[in-house]
């Protein structure tokens, strides 16, 4: 799919989809419990269709309903499944330990994306705990994990260490976790715990990790709602800044997902941006440049890299360096997208952007959909054509109805 994106000015209101971290943790939640629950919520995102796909594979049974999904508990005799999980980092790195918990054994099928991302912390932890990796990708895992200490790094990803927080419960003894070095993205584990608490989990945090009781039973709260991405609302409050008058809601302001931070970056960068409830108004400013730490929220940086291109001066995003093992090395792909339309992107540790009056140009999609809708952002100043634009889909299949809504000129060339 390739598209051209024509400056346009936006404005009106857009509901913003749920947030997939919090689907992926509670469908996951809802197939280990004894009782059916309700998720007062849709999403047609590929990750979140993956992870459903994948807990069918072991025996769930998911229905969409006209109210959300209705989830029946898994039926965990079934062995040896085959679970497809796509592109979805986050539905790979959840269901290998929980299939290794439930001692089902299976075959994990990706795309050859996922494959290159790291994974063999987490698979040699698992090896530790008496799981055979029979062969690597597509990925053949079998054997019961066993109770004890498991010891991970928490500078890679902190879904290795979700994934552990959501199977080790099920064990019949308990379980340490402790974590290595500095842990990256806490607020992702912080939404585990979350979620583990509502469905009756109980989690210790000790000085090193946390601690996990076993033999506890999933309870199921009947029906839960899942909050608004407050990730891929940080596409409309960017172009909003950019170039629109936008007002985004469904919106928990309170919410632990790290990526709430675009307003408090938005405003450093001088954007016009309010907030009333659950309801975000963001409008055309006068950008400057501004600095960040993006340890806490690496998902924002694409469109980070975007706000900063229009802002007058240099601005400065610290703490990128887990981008390079993303959907594709954002960091690289940044720099490049933003070098075809002359603008200065360095990293030297530190990733330096110095806006300006970008050029129009041809960008690279890099089958990334953060990199996609970072471009479209773009387009609102200065006419770009995007290859490769289908990625959207992998998180936001409705991206580009709702920018035309809103009044984005968006033509398709192929």
């Amino acid at each position: 799919m390739h598209v051209k994106i024509t400056p346009s000015f936006l404005s009106g209101h857009i509901d913003i989809l749920p947030s997939k971290s919090y689907f992926h943790r509670i469908l996951i939640c809802c197939a280990l419990c004894k009782e059916e629950t309700l998720i007062l919520r849709h999403s047609d995102s590929d990750d979140i269709t993956h992870t459903i796909l994948s807990l069918r594979s072991i025996g769930a049974k998911i229905e969409d309903t006209k109210e959300g999904f209705l989830v029946r508990p898994a039926n965990k005799s079934i062995f040896d499944s085959v679970l497809n999980v796509g592109e979805s980092g986050s539905t790979l790195r959840f269901m290998v330990p929980l299939v290794s918990a439930l001692g089902l054994g299976g075959q994990f099928i990706t795309k050859s994306g996922l494959a290159k991302r790291p994974m063999l912390e987490l698979l040699e932890v698992l090896v530790e705990h008496s799981i055979d990796i029979v062969s690597e990708f597509p990925l053949k895992i079998s054997g019961k994990l066993t109770p004890g200490v498991y010891n991970i790094r928490g500078d890679i990803s902190s879904q290795f260490i979700t994934g552990l927080l959501l199977a080790l419960p099920l064990l019949d003894g308990d379980s340490e976790i402790f974590i290595k070095g500095t842990t990256q993205s806490q607020s992702y584990i912080d939404i585990t715990l979350e979620i583990l608490k509502i469905f009756g989990i109980i989690i210790k945090k000790t000085s090193s990790g946390y601690a996990v009781l076993g033999n506890q039973q999933y309870k199921s709260p009947k029906t839960i709602s899942v909050e608004g991405d407050w990730s891929n609302a940080a596409f409309w409050l960017v172009a909003a800044a950019i170039n629109g008058d936008l007002y985004v809601g469904g919106l928990n302001y309170k919410s632990t997902q790290g990526d709430k931070q675009i307003i408090d970056i938005l405003k450093c960068a001088n954007g016009n941006i309010s907030i009333s409830d659950n309801l975000v108004h963001a409008y055309k400013s006068e950008l400057k440049a501004f600095s960040c730490d993006a340890a806490d929220c690496p998902d924002l940086v694409p469109i980070l890299s975007i706000l900063a291109s229009c802002a007058n001066g240099q601005s400065v995003i610290k703490n990128v360096d887990r981008l390079r093992f993303k959907e594709c090395d954002r960091i690289e792909a940044t720099i490049s997208n933003l070098k075809k339309l002359g603008i200065k992107a360095v990293y030297d540790g530190e990733l330096k952007i110095t806006g300006g009056i970008p050029n129009s140009g041809k960008l690279e999609g890099f089958n990334d959909h953060r990199m996609v809708m970072s471009a479209v952002v773009l387009g609102l100043l200065t006419e770009v054509e995007i290859t490769g634009a289908e990625a959207h889909r992998k998180s936001y299949p409705d991206f580009f109805s709702v920018f035309k809504k809103v009044g984005g000129l968006c033509d398709t060339i192929e």
